[in-house]
């Protein structure tokens, strides 16, 4: 199983090489390819903000035009539907990959790791005046999703994809208690850096004793977005 971060997603879009790569691979079935919940929600998030302000900006514009003209100004603007944006979003990244479902056991761990401090959570000063704010509980997230699907899939090699290297590191040591995380995994769990290692291990085998399992992955039918998101078996 391949599981990819966002950012490994967001910086090439819906419509390149990269994308057109994993739907190759994922279409033939040489590997599973998927995204842990959070981040097709951030992969979502990432149009569906600046939808929301530019019609907040159009509104806005509208609106003062209309205040400073002295005869009526009837152009109706269309009623921002956020929900319908974000499911069309959903439906294109999910003709890209499948998703792993990120469990309610997940959530709790991610948003206490955040609270502690605990990695891949950090605290980070957020102004001048040096207050600070405490961030990485996503990251947190994505990570337990990816390990918690490899600890339920024994037979399964997972690679875990990020260029996030400052918060997830470089695959070769772990702080605690990510560490700990991989406990019994470690010879199936595969921290990879770049697009580029993940071809390097689909092609030449990894870096690590163990051979990823070649799993068939079917296309998903077209459904609505909610529908669609379905947990492995």
């Amino acid at each position: 199983m391949i599981i990819l971060d966002t950012n490994i997603l967001t910086k090439s879009g819906i419509d390149s090489a990269t994308t057109d790569l994993v739907k190759i691979i994922r279409s033939s079935g040489i590997e599973r390819v998927a995204v842990p919940w959070v981040v097709l929600e951030e992969l979502t998030a990432h149009r569906a903000v600046p939808y929301r302000r530019k019609y907040e900006a159009a509104e806005a514009a509208l609106r003062s035009l209309t205040e400073g003209t002295p005869w009526p100004i009837r152009v109706p603007l269309p009623q921002m539907d956020l929900q319908r944006f974000q499911d069309e979003w959903r439906e294109k990244w999910l003709d890209v990959v499948d998703v792993v479902p990120t469990s309610e056991a997940v959530l709790k761990q991610a948003l206490m790791r955040e609270a502690n401090l605990l990695p891949p959570c950090k605290q980070v000063t957020i102004n001048e005046g040096g207050d600070t704010a405490k961030i990485g509980g996503r990251d947190a997230a994505i990570w337990l999703t990816a390990v918690e699907y490899a600890r339920e899939h024994p037979d399964e090699t997972v690679y875990f994809v990020s260029k996030n290297t400052t918060d997830f590191g470089d695959g070769v040591a772990f702080p605690y208690p990510m560490n700990e995380d991989l406990t019994g995994i470690e010879d199936r769990f595969v921290l990879l850096t770049t697009w580029y290692d993940v071809m390097g291990s689909s092609h030449s085998g990894p870096t690590t004793p163990t051979r990823p399992r070649c799993v068939r992955s079917s296309r998903p039918r077209k459904a609505s977005a909610r529908s669609r998101l379905r947990p492995f078996v």
